[in-house]
């Protein structure tokens, strides 16, 4: 967005939009490309109704710019967010005590301490290269 490549970015956005099965329904534009405010925004939800209209400007004065604050306790506030974060917390959990578990038990094993550390250094670090290479493959998703 920072180089005005409006195209490449919409196109981005349907691949998204399609790779999470949305489809979007309208034609859309960038903050920086349009700008558009929603003057008529009710304050309250008793105040919206089937007929609200909500209109449209183009020009944009500093008065009539809305900002959206980020709070962590507005996000917790979503269950979606809440199991997400849980079941990334116990994953995390379980994977770190399993690494730290093995890399105590590592001088356990039979053999000699010195080669088992070297392998297991070796191993660590074609799994960090290999992850890597698997991450920008496959993306985030998968």
């Amino acid at each position: 967005m920072k180089n005005k490549k409006f195209k490449q970015l919409r196109l981005q956005t349907e691949k998204i939009a399609k790779w999470n099965g949305k489809k979007l329904d309208q034609e859309y534009r960038m903050d920086t490309e349009q700008e558009v405010i929603y003057k008529a925004i009710p304050n309250s939800i008793n105040e919206v109704g089937e007929d609200t209209q909500i209109e449209v400007s183009d020009s944009v004065s500093d008065s009539d710019q809305q900002v959206v604050e980020f709070s962590v306790m507005s996000e917790l506030k979503n269950p979606t967010t809440v199991v997400n974060l849980v079941i990334v917390t116990f994953c995390f959990i379980i994977v770190s005590f399993n690494y730290y578990m093995i890399s105590i038990y590592l001088k356990y094993i039979g053999g000699n301490l010195f080669i088992n550390i070297i392998l297991s250094t070796l191993a660590e670090a074609i799994a960090y290269f290999t992850a890597n290479f698997f991450q920008k493959l496959l993306g985030t998703r998968i």
